[in-house]
C-alpha cells in the first residue's frame, strides 16, 4: 500500500511525460498482480495527508488506454472489465 502511495507520488509529479504515462501503468500492474489493500491504501493516504491520491488513482487509472494493454498484460475484454471493477472500487473509498 506504501509503495502504491509512493509510485502515485511519482505519477503525478510527472504526468503528461512518458515517465509519468509509465508510472501509470506500473500502478495498474501493482493493481492488477499485487495483492493492494484498497481499504488500508486509503486509511494509509488520510493518515499521511494524501487524501488526493485516492480521487488521483481513479484518474491515473482512467487516463489508461487500450494502447497500454500491451504493457499490463491484460486482453481488451480482460481490460475493460478490471478498469470498470477497479474503478469503481476507488470511488468507494471516497
Amino acid at each position: 500500500e506504501m509503495l502504491l502511495i509512493l509510485k502515485q507520488g511519482a505519477e503525478t509529479e510527472r504526468r503528461g511525460t512518458i515517465k509519468g504515462q509509465k508510472d501509470a501503468i506500473d500502478i495498474a500492474n501493482m493493481l492488477i498482480r499485487g495483492r493492494v489493500d484498497l481499504k488500508k491504501y486509503g486509511e494509509l493516504a488520510r493518515k499521511f495527508g494524501h487524501s488526493n491520491y485516492i480521487a488521483e488513482l481513479g484518474n491515473a487509472i482512467g487516463r489508461l488506454t487500450d494502447k497500454d494493454l500491451q504493457y499490463i498484460g491484460l486482453d481488451f475484454i480482460g481490460f475493460r472489465k478490471w478498469k470498470k471493477e477497479i474503478l469503481e472500487k476507488v470511488r468507494g473509498l471516497g
